[in-house]
């Protein structure tokens, strides 16, 4: 028996989300924000979302955001 599936009712809940998103990582992108100021940023986030983050900055291929993520990751430790 297939399992129904429901589909989201507030689609637009989800474009706002990924707007919201994409300003995030163009913030984090930015040249003018010090990595200090990047590592505030990320230091509100879950171990999941830094994982995330993490893994997209690596195919963008941003050193230095990485190195931030990490930086944040090991603290934690």
């Amino acid at each position: 028996m297939a399992k129904n599936q429901k589909t989201p009712t507030n689609t637009n809940g989800m474009k706002e989300d990924l707007e919201e998103r994409k300003k995030f990582y163009k913030m984090l992108l930015a040249p003018t924000m010090s990595l200090e100021e990047k590592m505030d940023e990320l230091g509100d986030l879950s171990k999941e979302d830094l994982a995330v983050l993490l893994e997209q900055f690596k195919a963008d291929e941003d050193y230095e955001i990485c190195q931030a993520i990490k930086q944040v990751l090991d603290d934690r430790n």
